[in-house]
């Protein structure tokens, strides 16, 4: 074998040690998230941001119904070697304290995304609340004369992904 088939089996090799290793990540990330999810009540938020070629951040953050941080967890790198740590500083404060108005940093961004993702999931059951509690609200706001019907269906994209 030749300095080609040398190459081509040490590539092939290090692609699937990479394989490997991303399993890993992935089973350690969906079993902390199923641990964080455990929570008797209140709400759970993911932000990942990552780009191709620089540093990526995920958090995992837990909050009671009143949107204080339980649990905190982030991981920050390039490789497939980065876990999630836990993030004791944010614990015990109020989700509005721990969101960063203008983000520069990858672990920031990735804080933003998952407090907008409990503040979405809060609002939803403020609703859902609302509805439950005064039915009217839902049928008062449907009027069957202004109603207009198409064959399309209307289709939404969210950029943010």
């Amino acid at each position: 074998m030749g300095i080609w088939g040398t190459l081509i089996v040490f590539f092939v090799g290090m692609w699937v040690c990479q394989l490997i290793f991303t399993l890993k990540q992935m089973k350690h990330f969906r079993l902390t998230m199923n641990e964080m999810r455990k929570q008797a009540s209140g709400f759970l938020g993911v932000g990942v941001q990552k780009t191709r070629f620089s540093v990526g951040a995920v958090s995992m953050v837990t909050t009671d119904t009143d949107g204080i941080i339980t649990q905190c967890k982030s991981m920050k790198g390039v490789t497939v070697f980065a876990r999630l740590q836990p993030t004791p500083e944010k614990i015990g404060k109020h989700i509005d304290a721990c969101f960063v108005i203008t983000p520069t940093k990858p672990e920031d961004k990735a804080l933003n995304m998952a407090i907008e993702n409990i503040r979405s999931e809060q609002l939803r059951k403020q609703q859902i609340k609302q509805i439950d509690e005064n039915p009217e609200l839902l049928t008062d706001s449907i009027e069957t004369d202004s109603i207009e019907t198409t064959d399309k269906p209307s289709i939404v994209f969210n950029s943010s992904c």
